[in-house]
C-alpha cells in the first residue's frame, strides 16, 4: 500500500474501492493512500510480491496520469507500507504469544498449555529498524479469538527528501523489511509447512 497525499480538489471521495470478479484483489483509493490489496481463496495461489507491485505500479501510474489530467495536480509520494495477515493454525494462543515474544527460542513451547480459557488474546510489538532498512517501522499484531488465529506484520517506509525517485515511494524496501521480520517472528516449522525456499 502506497501512501499518497492528494488535495481534496484533486481526489475528492472519502474512500473508493473496487474489487475484481474473484473478489481475490482490490483496488482502493482515499485522498492520502492507493491501495491494492491481494487475498487468498481455497483454490488460488499467492501470485508473488513482484507481480502484484507490478500491477500497482501500473495501476498507480494510469491514477497519476487521471489526476494531473483532470485537476493539473501532480501526486507527491510521502511513502509506502507493505502488510501481510497470516491464518496460523495447530498453535494454542499461549504457544503463539510465547514463541513471538522469544522468537520461538524458548525450550518446549508444546509444553506452554493448551488453552488461556480467554474469549480474546493479544499481542502488540513495535520493532526497530534493521541496519541498512533505515525509514523503516515494522508493527506486529497477534489475535487470537472464537474465528482463529491471525498474525499481522506491517511494515512502513517513509520517502527522505533525497528520495523522490524511489521506486513507488519505498514499497520494496518495506517489503524487504517486513520479510525479515515475517521470518524472524514465526518458527522453523511455520516455514517449512509454508513451503519457504529459502
Amino acid at each position: 500500500m502506497a501512501v499518497v497525499p492528494v488535495s481534496p480538489r484533486a481526489w475528492p471521495f472519502p474512500y473508493l474501492m473496487w474489487s475484481a470478479e474473484d473478489d481475490q484483489q482490490n483496488l482502493a483509493i482515499q485522498n492520502d493512500r492507493f491501495i491494492l490489496s491481494w487475498s487468498f481463496s481455497p483454490d488460488s495461489r499467492y501470485p508473488g510480491f513482484d507481480s502484484l507491485s507490478t500491477t500497482m505500479a501500473e495501476r498507480f501510474a494510469q491514477f497519476e496520469a487521471a489526476v494531473e489530467a483532470e485537476t493539473s495536480e501532480a501526486l507527491i509520494l510521502a511513502g509506502a507500507e507493505c502488510q501481510y495477515v497470516n491464518r496460523i493454525e495447530g498453535y494454542s494462543a499461549q504457544q503463539m504469544i510465547v514463541g513471538i515474544a522469544t522468537r520461538w527460542s524458548a525450550p518446549d513451547i508444546e509444553d506452554v498449555g493448551e488453552s488461556l480459557n480467554a474469549t480474546y488474546s493479544g499481542l502488540r510489538l513495535h520493532t526497530c529498524t534493521d541496519e541498512g532498512m533505515e525509514g523503516c517501522s515494522v508493527n506486529l499484531s497477534l489475535d487470537v479469538d472464537d474465528d482463529g488465529t491471525f498474525l499481522a506484520i506491517e511494515s512502513e517506509r517513509d520517502l527522505l527528501s533525497d528520495e523522490s525517485n524511489l521506486r513507488l515511494a519505498g514499497l520494496d524496501v518495506a517489503h524487504r523489511q517486513l520479510i525479515r521480520k515475517f521470518v524472524e517472528f514465526t518458527s522453523v516449522e511455520m516455514h517449512e509447512a509454508w513451503g519457504r525456499m529459502s
